[in-house]
């Protein structure tokens, strides 16, 4: 550790002298900018970022005896992993172009298709990496949540069509949350594998940040699937029990978010108790209804539902 002294500059500013070694490392000069991050106890002196031009990459995907879903998990793959273009080739492509559009569509922001031909589709990404907000994408992703467990709660007593329109609803829905994660994913992977440089707590919040859209998508699925259950419900079987399950789970959702959202620990261990009553009665009903496997399925899908918002707290635990 090396010791420096203060010196005045001016009437209300002191300076520091930076070492001649780290300034030659990083190339500074006088007039250049640096970057300082301040914590109450330390300030931690960054070079500044250049904007080094990289080559662009492209992706291939070879369609010819794959099922869709794989040209799926790659194009995923290729999109969260920063590839500029994603090249889908193959000879029977013709067959299989309108299921490639839908995976462009429905999973990727800004990914678009500039060039088609009878064995060559070629899509390429028009996002601004360095234009992703974290904090705005989660926000999209948790509104989109909370409406899915509102609409879960309303399909009680909804005639079998529009239980079904609302749960077509629910799966446009749970595909925007998928755009929002995957955009996310997409970003945290450029910070990892292009900054240079980093503070102590940058990469933990990054880490949680991957964590907590992760299970933003399961939550996503959870409810669309509960939603395609719902519909084959009657208004004979008991819903009341039902709903009254879907509020508690709702306030657990909300308090858990709003702990995250204003690092509040104490507030995510209070609510942590409630998941072990509720998963209880949803076991009791389970046992109550063991005649009605669509019942029992419903309420399986709510305890895993309850168990990711539990990773969440995690987070402020």
């Amino acid at each position: 550790m090396e010791y420096r002294k203060l010196i005045n500059f001016g009437n209300t500013s002191l300076v520091v002298s930076i070492p001649k070694e780290w300034t030659t490392l990083h190339k500074l000069k006088k007039g250049d900018f640096v970057y300082l991050d301040q914590a109450p106890e330390s300030i931690t002196l960054f070079p500044r970022e250049k904007d080094e031009k990289r080559e662009e990459r492209e992706y291939t995907i070879d369609v010819d005896g794959a099922v869709i879903e794989t040209v799926k998990r790659r194009a995923i793959t290729a999109y969260i992993d920063n590839y500029d273009s994603i090249l889908f080739t193959g000879k029977n492509l013709i067959k299989k172009s309108q299921e490639i559009r839908d995976i462009l569509t429905k999973n990727f922001i800004a990914m678009e298709i500039v060039e088609e031909s009878a064995n060559k589709i070629i899509a390429r990404s028009f996002v601004n990496i360095k234009d992703i907000n974290l904090d705005h994408n989660l926000r999209r992703a948790d509104n989109m949540i909370r409406t899915m467990i509102k609409d879960l709660i309303t399909m009680k007593g909804l005639s079998k069509e529009k239980k079904s329109a609302l749960k077509d609803s629910l799966e446009v829905r749970d595909k925007d949350v998928n755009k929002m994660v995957f955009l996310s994913y997409r970003f945290i992977h450029f910070l990892f594998t292009e900054k240079k440089t980093w503070n102590k707590q940058e990469p933990i919040k990054l880490l949680q940040n991957w964590y907590l859209f992760n299970n933003l998508e399961r939550l996503g699925n959870d409810a669309k699937r509960i939603a395609r259950l719902l519909v084959e419900v009657s208004k004979k079987d008991p819903l009341n029990e039902l709903n009254a399950i879907l509020l508690r789970v709702e306030k657990i959702y909300e308090g858990t978010m709003h702990a995250f959202y204003t690092d509040n620990n104490p507030e995510a261990y209070k609510l942590s108790l409630e998941r072990t009553p509720l998963l209880s009665d949803c076991d009791a009903l389970i046992e109550q209804n063991k005649q009605n496997s669509t019942m029992i399925k419903i309420y399986e899908k709510i305890k895993q539902f309850v168990s990711n918002i539990q990773n969440i707290m995690r987070l402020r635990y």
